[in-house]
């Protein structure tokens, strides 16, 4: 997994085969209950087109959406080595 900056509060996640795969955004957010603003560390799903990205996390710094997107990608590949397993043993 790589992280590159693109801007000052921007970061963009690609895997070990370089696809991107998230986009990591700094950011104030504000509690409902209380009003309060806070920064915050949104994670994207990544789409060139804006329109098509989706918050999947909010995490509380950059360390900790580095490492919840490192951990969806091992789930991810893990998954596809064992569905590559699967197929493999069924003989497709």
């Amino acid at each position: 997994m790589h992280v590159i900056q693109l801007a000052r509060s921007q970061w963009l996640v690609v895997d070990n085969h370089y696809r991107a795969r998230f986009l990591i955004v700094e950011g104030p957010l504000v509690l409902r209950e209380t009003g309060e603003t806070h920064v915050k560390h949104r994670v994207e799903w990544w789409a060139p087109d804006p329109k098509k990205r989706h918050v999947l996390t909010v995490c509380d710094g950059l360390l900790a959406a580095e490492n919840w997107c490192r951990d969806e990608i091992v789930n991810a590949d893990a998954e596809k080595a064992s569905i590559s397993a699967s197929v493999a043993r069924i003989g497709f």
